[in-house]
């Protein structure tokens, strides 16, 4: 993994997300994927984990995020990118400057990229992740909870939160 991750060997596929009416396409999801030599395709669930245990996830994150923001510039201006942020992600403000540099580079307009947050992610380190999360969306990139009802899922917290949009698990 981490030879790979070394190599920029971890590619990125999208899922399409659609307006909740099924009319248009606003958004694709990047997902990281690997493709280890000898063992093929291994779930994100697996070596995201492996990539966090091993302290090497910030990098697979960066990497995930410059692609995500390449490829989105070749798309038609209306559709989005989302990029999920490992808990790690946001143990520092280091994620604020890779964010806000790659943004610089790729030219893509910060409201096109949306920056996707596991709930628990949000109750490990609340006021950590508080804080760099609302200067991510000072900079105008969208913020969104992704599983949602799956951990804590209290709705009286979420007005609390600087986030944009909650995916309902």
């Amino acid at each position: 993994l981490r030879a790979a991750v070394d190599a920029g060997d971890i590619s990125v596929a999208y899922q399409p997300m659609f307006k909740p009416d099924g009319s248009a396409l606003e958004c694709c999801e990047a997902l990281a994927r690997w493709t280890h030599p000898e063992k093929g395709a291994i779930p994100p669930n697996v070596f995201i984990q492996v990539a966090e245990e091993m302290g090497i996830v910030y990098e697979i994150t960066r990497q995930v995020i410059k692609k995500a923001c390449r490829d989105c510039m070749t798309w038609p201006e209306h559709i989005s990118i989302s990029v999920n942020l490992s808990v790690q992600d946001l143990r520092n403000e280091l994620i604020i400057d890779t964010v806000t540099s790659v943004l610089a580079e790729t030219g893509l307009a910060p409201g096109r990229l949306h920056l996707e947050v596991t709930e628990s992610s949000l109750i490990e380190e609340l006021s950590t992740v508080r804080l760099i999360l609302e200067q991510l969306r000072g900079y105008g990139i969208t913020v969104a909870i992704d599983d949602f009802g799956t951990g804590f899922s209290s709705l009286s917290y979420l007005d609390t939160l600087p986030v944009d949009v909650v995916k309902i698990d």
